[in-house]
C-alpha cells in the first residue's frame, strides 16, 4: 500500500487523495472542534443552548465570509435563530470577526457537509431528552437538506490530487473553517467554560 505520509502539510506522496490529506491535515483542528462542542449536554436547556448559540456565531461569521454559500447558510442560521428562541435562550449578536481575504468553497463545504454527518449522532442524544423545551428547539439537529450531499463531495475529494496550489487552498479553507467554529464556541462559552452573558 502506497504511503500518504505528510511533509509540512504537504503529502509527497503522488497517488493520496485530497480527502486523505484533508483528514489528515485538519485531524487536530477537527478534534478540537468536536471536543469543545461534545462538551455540552444537549438534553439540557442550557447545554443545548450554548451548542446552538455556539453554532449561530459560527455560522453567521461564514456568512459573512462567503457571499457565495448564502443559500446554504441562511436556512441555519434561520433554524438556529428560530431554535434559540424556542429555548428562551438570546440569538447572539451577528459575527463580524476577522476572517481569510480568500477561500476556496471545497474546504469550507469539507467541514460543513461533515458537520451535518456528525449531527446525526448528536441528533439520537438530543432527542433522548424529557424537557419539552429541549425537544421543541431541534429544528437544527433534524435538518436533511442536504443528507445525501456528503456521500458526494467526499467521491469527489477522493479522486482530487492532494498536492498542488488548489489542494494547499482547500486545506487552508478547511482550516480556517474549522478555526471559525471554534471561535464561536468561544465566543460564547468563553475559553473557560463559564456562559457569557450578552445584554
Amino acid at each position: 500500500m502506497a504511503s500518504s505520509k505528510a511533509v509540512s502539510g504537504i503529502y509527497s506522496d503522488q497517488t493520496a487523495s485530497l480527502r486523505q490529506r484533508l483528514r489528515q491535515d485538519t485531524h487536530r483542528l477537527h478534534e478540537a472542534v468536536d471536543q469543545k462542542y461534545g462538551s455540552q449536554d444537549l438534553q439540557t436547556v442550557s447545554g443545548l443552548s450554548r451548542f446552538l448559540g455556539a453554532h449561530f456565531v459560527a455560522y453567521s461569521t461564514l456568512a459573512h465570509w462567503l457571499d457565495g454559500l448564502g443559500h446554504f447558510l441562511q436556512p441555519r442560521l434561520d433554524q438556529l435563530a428560530a431554535d434559540l428562541r424556542a429555548l428562551g435562550a438570546d440569538v447572539p449578536p451577528v459575527s463580524r470577526v476577522s476572517v481569510p481575504d480568500q477561500h476556496q468553497p471545497d474546504g469550507v463545504m469539507y467541514v460543513l457537509l461533515g458537520s451535518q454527518m456528525g449531527a446525526r449522532v448528536l441528533r439520537r442524544h438530543w432527542a433522548a431528552s424529557e424537557d419539552e423545551r429541549v425537544l421543541s428547539a431541534g429544528r437544527f439537529l433534524s435538518d436533511e437538506t442536504n443528507a445525501g450531499s456528503w456521500q458526494e463531495f467526499a467521491r469527489y475529494c477522493s479522486t482530487q490530487p492532494a498536492i498542488g496550489e488548489i489542494a494547499d487552498q482547500v486545506v487552508r479553507s478547511a482550516e480556517a473553517t474549522f478555526t471559525i467554529f471554534l471561535n464561536g464556541f468561544d465566543a460564547v462559552v468563553g475559553r473557560s467554560g463559564d456562559p457569557i452573558q450578552y445584554v
